[in-house]
């Protein structure tokens, strides 16, 4: 179901809807999801991200020249907007969707 999940976040990305297809113990079930649904369904996630993202500029006492969204979530439009949301004359730009999560970590566990 979590691969399903990812298929959908992409594929919601460039089609107003996709049809999530759930292989359950005795059956296969069709699930018909949409963009505003997608958008619902993260919208604890992007608050908290956007109260981050307000936080991390009040502790710098200054804004950024621009702002570098890396891994996965990066790619969804919903994420990008709201950061634009909090810093809105700030240039939102996004990459390395595969490799930063994995890069950090091991930068990370050379520290321990």
């Amino acid at each position: 179901m979590i691969r399903e999940a990812e298929k959908a976040k992409i594929a919601l990305e460039e089609n107003a809807e996709y049809k999530a297809m759930l292989d359950l113990y005795s059956e296969h079930v069709g699930i018909e999801i949409n963009q505003s649904d997608m958008a619902v369904a993260i919208d604890n996630p992007t608050k908290k991200i956007q109260a981050l993202v307000k936080e991390a500029a009040q502790q710098a006492g200054t804004l950024p020249d621009v702002i570098y969204m890396t891994g996965g979530s990066a790619r969804s439009s919903v994420l990008r907007k709201a950061v634009q949301d909090v810093l809105p004359n700030i240039p939102v730009v996004s990459g390395n969707y595969f490799g930063s999560v994995t890069a950090g970590l091991a930068r990370c566990r050379c520290l321990f």
